[in-house]
């Protein structure tokens, strides 16, 4: 086996970091977003040699092997990949679950130094070809800000804790939490409320607690309001997010909650409209999820059928489906904010600050040279409203 070109491309079982293979114990530590074992077995056939079983890392299904990131033709099939995107004009690309990439005996596998260091060099790789790279990572604040802080000359970063704060304040009918967060977020980001995956817990569950308490009564506090914010969620939902989440489905991550954002807030026309005005007068770029365009409802024919967690915020829309979504009126005013928010001039200009009116009231204002945006969201009425300069166009928002 040792012959063949491409062996060390590919993690195995016995494969060795810097000499060293990992102990049994070792493999204990090593930090996974799922249950199931860490490795899968794979037959191996090479002529007139027969046929071997060989275990292969698969930190997330069996069908993903982990690549060797040290390995010569990784990095080439790599930067070639860079290379080949560049010629063709690709000017974004996301560089999934990056915590997960480098290995080291001894540590727990994500965001380990090494990880950092490819993160940041890969980034950078890109850069030089005008490609902006998306890292994306789901785990606790500190860890993303960390990231952020290294390639915020090359890239961008989820902001993942956005959603849940914006769930808990709503439910809550409290804002500071999500000024206490816009105080420290990474400038360079994509905003979210939905995606392909399901709500990240972990990414705000050290951000949901009174952040002048002291610290251990702040740590009680923020697993309260996790299990709180949780326990909202699967009510609003009448119990579809939790068969949905954890190990109630076949789940790559135990650490979301997965459901349409449209269900986890009711089905609340209102709120979700105040959820969607938030997050674009957030800064970054926003990001609207297909399902989230259309106020898609969880689909639980399809969880049932396919038993994966993540699909009961999958569904396959008709034609006819899309056109009756297109006909509700909170779709049409969910268009008319993001127009307003891809076209108004405010938006283009760097000036942005923010301020606390009352505990449930947040201001959020954009500027450019005489054109403004302002948004007043109060999360304890549901409601919000937009004021702006006019610059010849007709918003309905």
């Amino acid at each position: 086996m040792k012959n063949l070109k491409y062996w060390d491309s590919f993690l195995r079982k016995d494969s060795r970091f810097d000499g060293n293979v990992f102990t049994p114990q070792e493999i204990e530590k090593v930090y996974r977003p799922r249950d199931g074992l860490l490795f899968s077995k794979k037959t191996i056939r090479k002529e007139l040699k027969g046929v071997r079983e060989v275990d292969f890392w698969t930190t997330f299904t069996p069908d993903q092997i982990d690549v060797n990131i040290s390995d010569k033709h990784i990095e080439k099939y790599f930067d070639d990949t860079l290379e080949k995107l560049a010629q063709n004009g690709v000017s974004q690309i996301r560089l999934d679950v990056a915590g997960y990439i480098s290995k080291k005996p001894g540590t727990d596998c994500f965001l380990i130094p090494e990880a950092y260091q490819y993160i940041e060099e890969f980034s950078k790789k890109a850069k030089v070809k005008d490609i902006d790279v998306l890292v994306e990572l789901h785990y606790h604040h500190e860890k993303i800000l960390d990231v952020a802080e290294r390639v915020k000359n090359y890239a961008y970063v989820y902001d993942f804790q956005l959603p849940p704060l914006i769930l808990d304040g709503i439910f809550r009918g409290d804002a500071q939490n999500i000024e206490n967060w816009l105080k420290i977020r990474p400038e360079k980001t994509y905003t979210v409320l939905d995606t392909h995956d399901g709500i990240g817990i972990i990414d705000s569950e050290d951000l949901l607690g009174n952040q002048s308490l002291p610290e251990e009564k702040k740590k009680e506090q923020d697993i309260t309001r996790r299990e709180q914010l949780i326990r909202k969620i699967h009510e609003n939902t009448k119990g579809n997010s939790e068969k949905a989440s954890g190990g109630n489905a076949n789940n790559l991550d135990l650490y979301q909650v997965n459901t349409t954002f449209y269900d986890a807030l009711g089905r609340d026309d209102g709120a979700y409209l105040l959820a969607r005005a938030i997050q674009f007068f957030t800064p970054g770029i926003p990001q609207v999820y297909y399902t989230g365009l259309l106020t898609g409802e969880n689909d639980v024919d399809i969880l049932r059928y396919t038993q994966e967690g993540r699909d009961v915020n999958r569904h396959w829309y008709s034609k006819k489906e899309i056109s009756q979504a297109l006909e509700k009126q909170v779709v049409k005013d969910q268009l008319e904010l993001i127009e307003f928010r891809n076209n108004h001039p405010a938006f283009d200009g760097s000036v942005f600050n923010y301020s606390l009116i009352d505990n449930h009231t947040l201001k959020f204002n954009w500027t450019n040279r005489e054109h403004h945006a302002i948004l007043i969201a109060d999360l304890k009425k549901k409601n919000y409203k937009i004021e702006y300069s006019n610059d010849g166009k007709k918003y309905n928002v």
